[in-house]
């Protein structure tokens, strides 16, 4: 069976359509980078829909996959409306922002979901809401646990969440 090698601007824009296909209205920044290496794609987005969701569709235009453990990158090819295909990028980068009224929100409910002995700064940098510390805060009473501490709690609830 032949194989139809695809260019990383043509699998960014398959990316983009089954995207807006799956979120209507949510918009998307899908930018596609080709370097000596290989190629990705980065989609970026505020608010919106939760970073697993997106990566359920986004990553699918992947080309290659990576094995940590023995330094290996292989590619690999796909099916793509019945067609073999081989995509452009080798890999997909989602990155999801939120707005200071959203990021204030998670981080309202992740504080009271424990007793917390103080609630971590918020900053505000060019539109974009962040922790300025939280590394350091553990539930009342709790010595040092791994992945305990409040920066964690909260990007694992904004991992999920979906507006």
């Amino acid at each position: 069976m032949d194989t139809r090698y695809l260019s990383v601007a043509e699998t960014a824009k398959l990316v983009r359509q089954a995207l807006a296909e799956k979120f209507p209205g949510v918009k998307f920044s899908v930018k596609s980078k080709s370097y000596s290496g290989g190629a990705s794609i980065n989609v970026r987005w505020w608010d919106g829909p939760a970073v697993k969701q997106v990566e359920a569709i986004a990553k699918r235009f992947e080309g290659a996959d990576f094995d940590g453990m023995i330094d290996l990158k292989t590619y690999h090819a796909s099916m793509l409306h019945g067609e073999r295909v081989h995509f452009g990028a080798d890999f997909v980068f989602c990155d999801r922002k939120f707005t200071p009224p959203v990021f204030q929100a998670a981080v309202d409910h992740v504080y009271q979901q424990n007793t917390w002995p103080r609630r971590p700064e918020i900053v505000e940098d060019r539109g974009i809401a962040y922790l300025a510390d939280g590394y350091n805060i553990f539930p009342a009473g709790e010595e040092y646990q791994p992945d305990r501490d409040f920066h964690t709690q909260l990007h694992r609830y904004l991992y999920t969440l979906s507006l």
